[in-house]
């Protein structure tokens, strides 16, 4: 069972490396100077990608059967719901208004969740 699972997230970790490689080989030289530009502050990016992280992370959960991941996995997700409405907020103050609400709710009730297993 845990060769599968460790098979499992390899292959989709390998599978996320190729799509990238093959997105970066299809830039133009000045959007791949752009990216080069922007991986040098790596916090805008980790920031904004919380929402995949958790998603990564909950599959990973179900993987392992891991109760206290997917806890983790949620709240990294509320965490970057949030963070979206923030960047959003310029752009689209309504849309930026349900990113923050959902964000907002998806951390408390994990939250809530979380600290009923203490009691």
């Amino acid at each position: 069972m845990i060769i599968m699972n460790v098979f499992a997230i390899t292959l989709c970790v390998v599978i996320g490396v190729f799509i990238a490689r093959r997105e970066y080989a299809g830039l133009s030289q000045d959007d791949k100077v752009k990216f080069r530009e922007e991986l040098r502050n790596p916090i805008p990016i980790l920031l904004s990608g919380m929402i995949y992280l958790g998603y990564l992370t909950v599959f990973i959960s179900i993987l392992l059967d891991l109760i206290v991941l997917r806890y983790i996995a949620f709240f990294l997700m509320g965490i970057g719901f949030i963070v979206k409405g923030a960047e959003e907020w310029k752009l689209n103050v309504s849309k930026a208004i349900l990113f923050l609400i959902l964000g907002g709710l998806i951390s408390v009730i994990t939250a809530l969740v979380a600290a009923k297993h203490l009691w």
